[in-house]
């Protein structure tokens, strides 16, 4: 088992390699190591841990294009390429995680800056929200429901009654009235 400890790659200073000093590198070098590590790690498990070398794309090209800084931002390159047992762990993408191994237990732990704890927290409160959001809209129209159609049926059924009673006593006076008339007339 290969344990690596972070800073797989150095692709963030791939502007710094000669042939990347007039286009945009980044994907190209992160891959390129990728296939150099392929022969040894597709023979035995390769374990990683996130370095701070991971966090961000540092070019020019990034920090020139909002687009680019977006998408390499926050281990992207990292969380998109490996796959560490996080969420079968409780870890959190990639980069928090633990395994056994034998008698050997690991645990990573990324603390390679306060951006990325900054974003993942945002990110994990922007979903929250938007789940409690969901939640609370749900039940907010639930009772709001409930409540329309509760008085929706009270004001039914006070009109049902009303034109009931209207109707009844209607009846009732034509009939006392008939009575009366047939009782006068004879």
């Amino acid at each position: 088992m290969i344990l690596h400890g972070g800073d797989a790659g150095y692709a963030d200073d791939s502007f710094l390699h000669a042939k990347c000093w007039f286009r945009f590198c980044y994907e190209d070098v992160f891959n390129s190591y990728m296939n150099e590590m392929e022969p040894i790690v597709s023979q035995v498990p390769w374990m990683t841990a996130p370095g701070n070398h991971e966090a961000d794309c540092h070019s020019p090209a990034c920090f020139l294009s909002k687009s680019k800084r977006e998408a390499l931002s926050n281990f992207t390159a990292y969380t998109n390429r490996f796959h560490m047992p996080s969420e079968e762990s409780g870890g959190v993408l990639n980069q928090w995680h633990s395994f056994n191994y034998g008698p050997v237990s690991e645990r990573s732990e990324q603390q390679a800056n306060e951006r990325t704890n900054e974003r993942t927290n945002e990110r994990t409160n922007e979903r929250t929200n938007e789940r409690t959001n969901e939640r609370t809209n749900e039940r907010t129209i639930e009772r709001t429901n409930e409540r329309t159609n509760e008085r929706t049926n009270e004001r039914t059924n006070e009109r049902t009654n009303e034109r009931t009673n209207e109707r009844t006593n209607e009846r009732t006076n034509d009939r006392t009235n008939e009575r009366t008339n047939e009782l006068v007339t004879n």
